[in-house]
């Protein structure tokens, strides 16, 4: 959307997933300004990365939404989980997501 604030972080997050095995979700990037979507557990206080979508994956504004698939997570320690999105330099950095699903024991 416009105006955009470049290079902002944003993020929906969980609590309480510790029993937590998988996520998957639909995403729409479509941008030349695409950034970087990440996938990332929290545990001991500290974030870490457990799957990154880089930049521009639709190649037009109509093209279908993508799937994720099943990010596996049941080898790590999960306290909590957060999608994070880095905006890109304007308006065509936009991005979005559906569908969340997680799976816990």
């Amino acid at each position: 959307s416009n105006p955009n604030y470049p290079t902002k972080t944003f993020w929906i997050s969980t609590n309480n997933f510790r029993q937590a095995q998988s996520i998957s979700f639909d995403y729409h990037m479509f941008g030349a300004t695409m950034w970087n979507l990440e996938v990332q557990i929290l545990h001991n206080w500290v974030w870490s990365n457990v799957y990154i979508i880089k930049w521009q994956q639709q190649a037009a504004q109509t093209d279908a939404w993508l799937n994720t698939g099943v990010i596996d997570l049941s080898g790590e320690l999960v306290e909590e989980i957060r999608l994070l999105y880095t905006s890109g330099t304007n308006y065509t950095g936009d991005m979005a997501i559906d569908n969340i699903s997680i799976i816990s024991q």
